[in-house]
């Protein structure tokens, strides 16, 4: 519970709509037990330090493990529905796993 986590996730906007949009997506889980979710920013070049998160919730220890076992349970949020989908991995780091398995370093 002492660190923040930061998961890849699917989000919609469509509370009630019976077809949903998905988006990807950032859940930052902080060792308070509030969920951050950001917009997957992995194709723009802003840093995302500062950015406001587009929704948050307070986790209750259950909501925090739910999340983490990647079950597709989706959570509610304020405006938004939202989906774990795995551990988030940077751009960066995505790149040096790529290359590490083909063998291609450095372009």
């Amino acid at each position: 519970r002492g660190s923040t986590t930061e998961l890849s996730c699917m989000y919609t906007p469509h509370l009630t709509r019976k077809r949903k949009v998905w988006h990807d997506g950032k859940l930052i889980i902080l060792p308070s037990g509030r969920a951050n979710l950001h917009k997957d920013t992995t194709s723009f070049s802003f840093s995302e330090e500062g950015e406001v998160p587009l929704d948050a919730i307070e986790l209750t220890p259950e909501g925090r493990d739910a999340a983490l076992r990647f079950d597709d349970t989706v959570m509610t949020f304020t405006k938004h529905l939202v989906r774990v989908t795995g551990i988030w991995t940077s751009p960066s780091q995505t790149k040096s796993v790529s290359a590490a398995r083909t063998g291609k370093i450095g372009g």
